[in-house]
């Protein structure tokens, strides 16, 4: 659909896990496997860069950047393209479909709790988009400022160790706001909407989903893609495994996906300046970066 699971960052992981001996259920990439049986590392430090998209590292960063020089491969996040689904991905090789996120909202982590390899998280990009006066500016600032940060790390470790940095979904400027505390879409739910502003679960009620999805059409046509609970475990939108009875147990009656720079506000959701999980490419495609 918008992720190839064989090919997006499940795949690179797929390499990283294979190498260090754990089981995994995706296809390994090639590339990045020939380059660690070529390099053999001893080590692995993988850092995990909050809301670093490629979009992001091309716009920010100058051609001479370490996080630039240094890109193995362009590749995309999971669906949807969101901080903790992405981390699961990257840490315990699940998509959605595969994972308890639809029931806890959690991130799960294999890598660092079975194998030596040590994993850091960067949050000061995020921490950066929460700014209520937050601009390009700021974020080329921010971002400067990590990929010196990371150059500075890379020079400290001994040359049998390998760096990888990743970043685990990019952000979109929101701007407009659909909310549906006050649409009169609410009138057919049977719950509050769920999962997050730009990839949304809607549960509705039995006489009402045809009207429903002719009203969200009819509104939001331009901004979502709107998919029954059918058609999304059909086209696999949260991963391979979609027929899992855990998984269609907890998908939504529908599930909207954000293609425009518009995003849900509710009591859930909190209005926001930008945000992850829609499909378009500043969301989706995160950098992979190796050093040794």
């Amino acid at each position: 659909m918008f992720v190839y699971y064989d090919e997006c960052i499940l795949s690179l992981m797929s390499a990283l896990f294979t190498y260090c001996k754990l089981p995994t259920s995706y296809k390994v990439d090639q590339t990045l496997d020939l380059y660690l049986k070529d390099h053999q590392p001893k080590e692995i430090q993988l850092v995990i860069i909050n809301d670093l998209s490629v979009d992001l590292l091309f716009k920010m960063l100058p051609s001479d950047a370490f996080l630039k020089k240094h890109l193995f491969k362009k590749v995309t996040s999971i669906f949807p393209p969101l901080e903790v689904p992405t981390k699961t991905a990257i840490l315990a090789q699940k998509s959605v479909s595969d994972s308890s996120y639809l029931t806890d909202g959690k991130s799960e982590d294999v890598l660092s709790h079975q194998t030596n390899v040590d994993v850091q998280i960067i949050d000061d990009l995020k921490k950066c988009y929460k700014l209520s006066d937050v601009d390009d500016e700021k974020l080329s600032n921010c971002l400067a400022e990590l990929d010196i940060r990371v150059a500075k790390m890379a020079k400290e470790l001994s040359n049998d160790t390998l760096l990888v940095v990743v970043g685990d979904c990019g952000k979109t400027k929101i701007n407009r706001h659909f909310n549906l505390d006050t649409s009169v879409l609410q009138q057919h739910f049977t719950k509050e909407a769920s999962l997050s502003s730009r990839t949304t679960m809607f549960y509705i009620k039995e006489e009402d989903k045809e009207n429903f999805a002719k009203t969200f059409k009819n509104l939001l046509e331009d901004d979502f893609i709107l998919f029954t609970k059918e058609e999304a475990i059909v086209t696999k939108l949260f991963g391979p495994n979609c027929e899992k009875v855990e998984f269609i147990e907890n998908i939504g009656d529908f599930v909207a996906v954000a293609k425009s720079d518009c995003a849900f506000t509710s009591e859930v959701f909190a209005k926001e300046n930008y945000a992850s999980g829609g499909i378009l490419e500043n969301e989706l495609y995160i950098p992979f970066i190796i050093y040794m």
